[in-house]
């Protein structure tokens, strides 16, 4: 029995193993190279320990060169026996000399050492560049060496007046080489001022490209000097720390202040700016000579970039950690973090620290009592983790540097002198005979002594603070220093110096003898190899493989994880030499040790030879039973069949008839192909393991009984639910998934039904489906159908409309028709409300709600039930109550003591006509009583004589949640006569009365509030000025957010929407508002409207009133159309543009005709092309919000006030509107008629696009002074022509030519074409509010607008008569000397129409602005006309071709066209669906793509103009270069026939004369408009005298406003 234990343990054992082989086999080792490898492991040279001949040699610092894995060691000695300059002396009385040493290699080996000549000095710093290439030293005698990486000294110096501190820990050198090498030094300086400065320099003292010994010469190297001055509060400041940031272009600065404060701060040395602000921390004790770390690593991209600055308080025991966490995307901005904790190793510093994160801090430390510590700052946690790792060694002037960065494993080196050293804190003390360099590391791969682990209890590590406070004044100064004087330090090289050879503490591996295993080769067995590890220092992993290097048999294993070796069965007798081989990584060099294997073929219990195990597949929850083959050489009869693999769901049985396995899979965790079923015979020994591959196997789900899916029927637009086949798995999975292939979106599966709703568009097909159903493994099964889809089924024409009604009122609403309807549709409800009827018949709803509960929204379901088919309508019945009013306000009553009086209210309305209950409430006051609407008053008590009584009247239709409430007050007098003599005093005529016997009677004047819209903007804004008085203001003042309510009262639906909104100002009466739009408000056809209701009352009361602002006050006014934030700053953009252009080119104005005319013509020309065309934007029709602002802003651009008389003279002409005190007080006058009429525009459309006014000259503005102007002139031109024909001796020929000279006449016609359309636009807006008040500006504007318009009318008939009478003579000198600008640019031809076309154009100015003016509220009929007249304008121009030039004639047609499509356009926002219900976004988007056409299509004409303008300007250009090269010719030409070589008579010279005017003229008839000069000669006079110049290039004036 014992034995039966011991096999079986052996077996499993075995088994163990071959799982441990399982899973081992996907992982296995990293393959090693190819065999033999190189040497054995290779012998470890740290500890590295240095030490001279006669004398200590006392290391003060180092660095660690990642670049180059060097390590840069300084200090002093005074072992002169190592310098080759001089003699061996070991008397211990030299003085002593610093060193630098330089160390690299895997052994850190001493590449050179050299001493400085600098008695008694000792290095203090050492740094170096990133790449390793720049050494700075300095020394105690602040001299600063620089040298290469191969010990050649580049500069060495000192900076006079300077003290680097009195720190002898401080890190203050700092080396740059990114674009170039340079060295940074921040130290301590006096300033030379009264009294002494202190100040902290930052300067660069090397730079290959500048003088190696000068700092601060000249150049950009002069302004990177930078000073710290403490201010008051601190006496000292010493700089620390210094660090750069990852591409080297800003320098973090530390600096201590008085001990117990540290400032950080970042400066660019390259432009001398230091980022702002420095931070500044405060430490709770006061420190001195404490080794300080200032560091900064990257992490960006997968993080921020981290600065940390950090030290130790020896005395304190405790660590701060100032953090900085920079943003790389904005690296100016950085946010540091103070951390603080305590509770360290006594007497501890830390050297160094390697960030690993925000949230991870290593850092090195080493403490009084001789460890080193890896201290980990844990920030997420808030801990502070110290683990020893160096065997204690007490050295002096200990240093320890990080050689890993960022998110790796931690590991430093340290450095120190000591005499003595051991490799494990269990081994003694070894000592050397002086004093040397020790260097220790914590890798376990690098040393050779024993890493500790030892880890402390956690401490606390707490945040303290963020502060941000600039204690320092900071500054850059830039002026010269005197030249750094040449220190003229020389080197000596170092020789003999001394090495500790440690390796022979560690002798070779030598392998030991050939392990020898016997193994039977039927039988398996395991071997541990653990004892026979190779235990050399160096790490690696172990294989198993022939003693050649060749593969091992596959039936021997080995697990590198527990080093067992297990031998299987099936091995064949004889022997097989194996080596274990350990491979030492990273080297990959070889220890091992050899095996011999020997296998011995002895009987063995086993199955018939030669047989091969079949492949077996089983199926999920059922039985399957495999019977094995017979035996061989069983002790026992018959033998036991046991299991070597783990399957729960396999089962042996052993039995005379013979040995089965049986299968009984019912998990899903048991299926799965290929699974490997093992297993061996037992009959008091073990056979081999045999194997049988075994697939088990999941069927997939079916429907049951063998049923399908049958084919489906449906209808078009029908929803069909067809009931899915029960269906089941034959293993019993659940849930069992259905899908549908194709997926197509209207065959849905819900619940177990399959819903179709098939489209429009399959109307007569038959659809190919497939149901799949699918287990939880995967496994599915496939069943095709079909989906016969018929003709399209009956369906309502459109969906039912939503109906609002009010209470008590009777409507019938129709179904819409039922489309396809072939008499079988039937038409389902669920439960209809009670005031509902359906008649079938007629397909009517009958609504007639009269109760409360009819009140709110009910929704009417309705099914339309065709054969098998069912579709879904509904709508929705709103049924409203609106609440009565009073018809009028209620009014005071003053009664007389014992006279009976009665007060008829006021008829209360009802729109539902119900009933209205009617009830008071009056304190105190008996003598009232209410019968039906009428109040009786009878005062019988003595008491109630000259009271006051408040009496509140309650009115309801009984279907309101709270009763309304209107208030009046009853007066009592004693008898008739006082209350004659108080309605006498109230109407202001007390003065008349002087009987003193009236009682004086407290009674408030009672004055109604009112509200209105002032303004309301795009973004919101919504201006409410309140009307009542002097008590307007306080009505403002109480006003507050929950008095009111603000609704959106939707377009054509005139539907009311609650919106939020809230107050942002109040200024005297006026209340400023802020809203929340709707996303869809004024998007529409018509503009929506807001509507701001006051729902509670307020009063105001004053010494002789009382100003009562009433529950249900509203006001309305139009929203403008919305535009998106990217609209609106397109359109702010281009306002900003059009602003900049317009300052520019500074068009219009008559001053600027006479100073630059040609140009201006041109630019007048191309606005007054554009005109027409803009003008349109006063249709009434609303146009998409940036449209529209685009359209406005160019309809300002062409009508621009270049005077800007909307900032000076309208303030002035119009004094009330302006912003003084008075007009203040005179705005609270006037809030007392509430009816008073505001100016404002006659319609949105127009006070939106410039004409925001009624009065005359606010929408002239600058046409107005030019008008003012030009009578002036009129006035003063006569006298001063008349005196000036009387100096020159002339005698005018009539009174006319001094009264009305050609060049006023001009003028006159000149203004009155360019100004014609203000003056007419202005004077027909101005006829709509006609009135004389107390401003002289309205007053002014209502006399002149009669004057203008009959004006206009006249110079219109005047011009035509003018034009008709002269008709023969239009080009004669004398018309157009005077009349010259109504036929400029024109054709003249006798017969044609086209002179009259400036005339024409007059004329449809008249009738737009009638048009646009007059029928401001018909928009389609505005655009029906204008393009009535548009096309009428298009036929004329074809006709008639009025102008010279033909480029000209195609441009009119053009923008014509222009102003046509431009109609079509508001044509197509004007038609189409309207009303906010009936629409959706892509009708939103509709009008938005009309607005961008609108807009396109100005622009398009705007790039048309302009360029022709640029190419006419440019061929004048030309044309007028050739002229005056002509006249040249000309003028040589006629010198040359009058000079008097010559004898000619007149008829030649006027010959010749003739014939260069003919060649003239052919020449200029490239140029268009040229017109003939005409040369005349007179011989009797002798000179030639030039009758008419030639004419400029002429363009008919443009009709706009200056």
């Amino acid at each position: 029995m014992t034995s039966y234990y011991l096999i079986m343990a052996t077996m499993l054992t075995t088994i163990w193993h071959f799982l441990r082989l399982s899973c081992a086999a996907g992982t296995p080792p990293p393959p090693p190279p190819p065999s033999p490898y190189t040497t054995a492991c290779p012998p470890r040279y740290i500890p590295r320990i240095i030490h001279g001949l006669f004398d200590d040699l006392v290391p003060k610092q180092f660095r660690y060169d990642t670049s180059n894995d060097a390590i840069v060691v300084t200090g002093y000695s005074r072992d002169y026996s190592l310098r080759k300059d001089f003699l061996v002396d070991d008397d211990g009385t030299a003085p002593m000399y610093p060193f630098v040493m330089y160390l690299s290699g895997p052994q850190k080996t001493v590449q050179w050492a050299i001493a400085l000549d600098l008695d008694n000095n000792s290095i203090l710093e050492v740094s170096l560049s990133e790449d390793g290439n720049i050494i700075g030293l300095f020394t105690t005698d602040y001299v600063y060496v620089i040298l290469d990486s191969q010990g050649t000294i580049i500069s060495s110096h000192t900076l006079p007046g300077s003290s680097p501190a009195a720190n002898a820990n401080l890190k203050n050198i700092l080396i740059r080489n990114l674009p170039e090498y340079e060295v940074y030094i921040q130290q301590t300086m006096q300033l030379l001022t009264s009294p002494p400065t202190q100040q902290i320099l930052l300067t660069p003292v090397y730079s290959p490209t500048l003088n190696t010994r000068r700092i601060l010469q000249g150049g950009g190297m002069a302004t990177l000097r930078s000073a710290f001055r403490s201010s008051s509060s601190h006496t000292s400041a010493i700089p620390i720390a210094m660090t750069f940031n990852s591409d080297q272009t800003v320098i973090f600065s530390v600096i201590q202040a008085d001990s117990q404060n540290f400032i950080i701060s970042r400066i660019k040395p390259d432009s001398a700016q230091m980022i702002d602000p420095s931070v500044y921390f405060l430490y709770s004790q006061s420190i001195s000579n404490t080794l300080c770390v200032a560091k900064y690593q990257v992490f960006y991209p997968w993080g921020d970039n981290i600065f940390v600055f950090a030290f130790v308080d020896r005395i304190q025991s405790s660590a701060m950690i100032i953090l900085g966490d920079e943003n790389p995307t904005a690296p100016d901005e950085m946010v540091f973090t103070q951390y603080y904790g305590n509770g360290l190793p006594a007497n501890s510093r830390l050297h160094d620290i390697q960030i690993a994160g925000p949230e991870k801090i290593y850092g090195a430390l080493y403490d009084n009592a001789a460890y080193s510590y890896l201290v980990t700052f844990d920030i997420l946690n808030s801990k502070i983790i110290l683990q020893k790792n160096i065997p204690a060694i007490t050295l002096s002037g200990s240093n320890a540097r990080f050689k890993t960065s960022g998110d790796t494993t931690p590991y430093f080196y340290l450095s120190g002198s000591s005499t003595s050293y051991h490799f494990n804190n269990s081994d003694s003390l070894l000592s050397i005979p002086y004093t040397g360099i020790h260097l220790y590391s914590t890798d376990a791969q690098e040393t050779n002594q024993k890493i500790l682990t030892t880890t402390s209890t956690p401490l606390l590590l707490s945040a303290t603070g963020t502060a941000l406070i600039n204690m320092l004044t900071s500054y850059y100064a830039g002026e010269e220093l005197t030249d750094m004087p040449d220190a003229g330090v020389t080197t000596v090289d170092l020789t003999n110096i001394q090495n500790v050879d440690l390796t022979t503490n560690f002798p070779a591996y030598t392998p030991p003898a050939t392990l020898v295993v016997s193994f039977k080769i039927c039988a398996s067995k395991t071997v541990s190899l653990y004892p026979y590890l190779i235990g050399t220092p160096c790490s690696g992993f172990y294989m198993l493989t022939m003693k050649d290097g060749s593969t091992r048999p596959s039936w021997i294993l080995f697990f590198d994880t527990t080093y067992n070796m297990i031998i299987t069965s099936g091995a064949s007798s004889g022997t097989y030499n194996l080596r274990l081989r350990k491979i030492n990584t990273p080297t990959y060099t070889e220890d091992y040790f050899d095996i011999q294997l020997i296998g011995e073929d002895l009987t063995c219990l086993r199955f018939t030879p030669g047989y091969t195990f079949p492949e077996i597949s089983v199926y999920l929850n059922e039985h399957a039973e495999y019977t094995l083959p017979s035996v061989e050489n069983a002790f026992i009869t018959p033998p036991q069949l046991q299991m070597f693999s783990s399957q729960t769901w396999v089962t042996p049985q052993s039995s005379l008839s013979g040995l089965k396995l049986m299968f009984d899979p019912t998990s899903i965790a048991d299926v799965g192909e290929g699974q490997q079923v093992m297993f061996f015979l037992y009959d008091g020994t073990s056979s081999e393991v045999y194997s049988i591959t075994v697939n088990v196997r999941n069927r997939a789900p079916v429907i049951d009984n063998g049923g399908s899916m049958a084919d489906v029927e449906v209808g078009v637009g029908m929803r069909v639910s067809v009931p899915i086949p029960s269906y089941s798995d034959p293993e019993g999975q659940s849930p069992i998934s259905l899908s549908i292939s194709p997926a197509l979106s209207f065959i849905t599966i819900e619940g177990g039904n399959l819903v179709i709703l098939c489209p429009q568009s399959y109307a007569g097909t038959t659809i190919d489906v497939s149901l799949i159903l699918t287990d939880t493994l995967g496994a599915s099964s496939t069943y095709a159908f079909k989906i016969l889809v018929q003709g399209q089924l009956p369906y309502l024409l459109r969906a039912p409309p939503n109906v609002n009604m009010h209470i008590n009122e009777n409507l019938m609403v129709a179904l819409p028709p039922i489309m396809n309807n072939n008499d079988q549709s039937i038409i389902l409800h669920e439960i209809l409300p009670q005031f509902v009827t359906f008649d079938r018949k007629e397909n009517i709803y009958t609504l007639n709600p009269t109760k409360k509960q009819h009140l709110g929204t009910f929704t009417i379901q309705i099914s339309l039930v065709s054969g098998g088919n069912t579709q879904e309508y509904s709508f929705k019945i709103k049924v409203k109550n609106e609440a009565p009013i009073l018809s009028e306000a209620l009014k005071d009553q003053m009664i007389v003591h014992g006279v009976k009086s009665t007060y008829d209210i006021p008829r209360i309305l009802d729109s539902e006509n119900m009933q209205i209950s009617l009830s008071f409430e009056a304190q105190a006051a008996s003598f009232i009583s209410l019968q039906d609407t009428t109040f009786t008053f009878l005062s019988t008590q003595e008491r109630d004589i000259g009271s006051t009584t408040k009496v509140k009247c309650f009115y309801t239709d009984n279907l309101l949640q709270q009763p309304l409430q209107a208030t009046f007050y009853v007066t009592i007098f004693a008898d008739i006569d006082s209350l004659n003599a108080a309605l006498l005093l109230i109407q202001g005529n007390n003065s008349s009365t002087s009987n003193s016997n009236v009682p004086q009677i407290s009674y408030k004047q009672r004055v109604t509030a009112g509200i209105s819209i002032r303004e309301v903007t795009r973004t919101g804004l919504i201006r409410v000025r309140v009307k009542g008085g002097n008590g307007a203001g306080g009505i403002a003042e109480k006003i507050e957010l929950e008095n009111m309510r603000l609704r959106v009262v939707w377009d054509s639906q005139k539907e009311k929407e609650i919106i939020k909104f809230n107050i942002t100002d109040k200024t005297l009466n006026e209340i400023l508002l802020h809203a929340q739009y709707p996303q869809t408000i004024s998007k529409s056809l018509e503009r929506d409207q807001l509507e701001l209701t006051i729902i509670s009352q307020i009063e105001h009361e004053q010494t002789s009133t009382l100003t009562v602002l009433k529950k249900g006050t509203s006001t309305l006014a139009f929203v403008p159309p919305q535009i998106s934030d990217t609209e609106k700053d397109i359109a702010d953009a281009f306002q900003q543009s059009m602003g900049i252009v317009a300052v520019a080119a500074i068009p219009g104005g008559i001053v600027l005709n006479f100073l630059l005319s040609m140009f201006i013509q041109f630019m007048w020309g191309l606005l007054n092309d554009l005109s027409f065309l803009t003008i349109l934007t006063l249709l009434s029709v609303s146009v998409p919000g940036i449209a529209q602002l685009i359209q406005s802003t160019l309809l300002n651009f062409i009508y621009l006030d270049i005077l800007k008389t909307d900032q000076w003279f309208i303030p002035w002409m119009f004094q009330r509107d302006s912003q003084s005190a008075l007009a203040k007080r005179r705005m609270l006058q006037d809030s007392d008629q509430l009816d008073t009429i505001e100016d404002k525009g006659l319609n949105d459309y127009l006070d939106s696009n410039g004409f925001a006014s009624t009065r005359l000259i606010k929408n002239l503005q600058s046409t107005f002074l030019y008008l003012l102007a030009l009578i002036g002139l009129s006035i003063f031109a006569p006298p001063i022509v008349y005196v000036i024909k009387r100096l020159r001796k002339q005698v005018p020929k009539s009174w006319a030519e001094i009264l009305l000279p050609d060049f006023i006449v001009g003028l006159y016609i000149r203004f009155f074409i360019q100004q014609f359309s203000p003056l007419i636009f202005s004077g027909v807006i101005n006829i709509y509010d006609m009135r004389v008040d107390s401003e002289s500006g309205q007053s002014l504007g209502t006399v002149l607008t009669p004057v203008i318009l009959a004006g206009l009318t006249v110079g219109l008939i005047a011009s035509y008569i003018s034009i008709l009478k002269n008709r023969d003579q239009l080009e004669s000198r004398t018309f157009n000397q005077r009349y010259n600008n109504l036929i400029q640019g024109l054709k003249t031809k006798v017969g044609s129409w086209a002179p009259y076309w400036t005339v024409m154009i007059l004329v449809r100015w008249v009738i737009t602005a009638l048009v646009l003016i007059g029928l401001r509220n018909y928009g389609g009929i505005q655009i029906c006309l204008m393009l009535l007249i548009s096309f009428i304008v298009q036929a004329q121009s074809l006709g008639i071709r009025p102008m010279n030039d033909s480029w000209e004639n195609t441009m009119i047609i053009v923008n014509e066209c222009f102003v046509s499509v431009y109609l079509y356009v508001m044509m197509a926002l004007s038609s189409g669906i309207d009303g906010r219900h009936e629409v959706d976004t892509k009708y939103y988007n509709y009008r938005d793509m009309c607005g961008l056409a609108l807009v396109g299509v100005v622009f398009l004409s705007i790039f048309l103009n302009f360029s022709k303008l640029i190419m006419v300007f440019a061929d004048l250009v030309r044309i007028k270069i050739k002229r005056a090269r002509l006249r040249g010719i000309k003028s040589r030409k006629t010198d040359y026939l009058m000079s008097s070589q010559f004898i000619i008579n007149a008829a030649t010279l006027t010959n010749t004369l003739a014939n260069t005017n003919n060649n003239l003229l052919k020449t200029n008839e490239e140029g268009p408009q040229v017109i003939k000069d005409v040369i005349v000669t007179d011989l009797i006079e002798g000179e030639i005298k030039q009758v008419t110049k030639p004419q400029q290039y002429v363009r008919r004036k443009p009709l706009h406003k200056v």
